[in-house]
């Protein structure tokens, strides 16, 4: 049956007065499916190792290519992403750009007078007491020396990682506290879960 005049120019004023609410519904639906792909394509933290470097010069596809052509020799845990970032950023805003990239990274590189600006037990996992014959950066804290940071990078660096460093300046690596790919080393993740601490290792080769 066809739709008499009136019912007509009520639906047409509806619309009018209405349209917002279906474009709004569309846009909502648009948004809830773009986020449920999102989070479905992005891999479980322990699925992803990440080095963030608080400095200028550095190599950083040179180190990705590194990273990721090695991982899978380095570790029987199974990663789908190598992230290597260089984070440029002023110091007053330091504490905030670690604390923001804490959670997306396992280990960050920064230069001594970096890391001064920084409670070391409230950023990064002290490392393990067996590791001899490496220069640390320390912090006191209750009168009590805890290493936080083993020397990477700067003059007279040898290793692996300091091939990818143009920066004449002494740059440490710090564990972050919320990585899960320590072996369990600050209390998160798997034991098992070991990638960051491979890589860490292989990198000071």
């Amino acid at each position: 049956m066809a739709r008499s005049g009136s019912e007509n120019r009520r639906w047409s004023t509806y619309l009018q007065y209405h349209w917002w609410k279906y474009l709004l519904l569309v846009v909502i639906s648009a948004a809830v499916w773009t986020a449920v792909f999102d989070s479905l394509a992005r891999p479980d933290r322990n699925e992803k190792v990440g080095i963030a470097f608080f400095g200028d010069g550095l190599d950083v596809q040179g180190l990705h290519d590194e990273v990721s052509g090695a991982i899978e020799r380095l570790t029987d845990q199974q990663i789908s992403v190598v992230d290597v970032e260089q984070v440029i950023v002023d110091r007053d805003l330091l504490g905030s750009a670690v604390t923001a990239r804490s959670y997306d990274c396992d280990l960050l590189v920064l230069t001594a007078d970096t890391a001064d600006l920084l409670p070391a037990h409230g950023f990064f996992c002290p490392i393990p007491d067996d590791w001899e014959d490496v220069s640390v950066y320390s912090q006191e804290r209750d009168g009590v020396y805890t290493a936080y940071g083993v020397k990477i990078c700067g003059p007279g660096a040898a290793n692996r990682f300091s091939r990818f460093c143009r920066d004449d300046s002494i740059y440490y690596v710090f564990l972050s506290r919320e990585s899960v790919n320590l072996a369990g080393l600050n209390g998160q993740g798997s034991q098992s879960d070991d990638a960051a601490m491979r890589v860490l290792e292989y990198l000071m080769e």
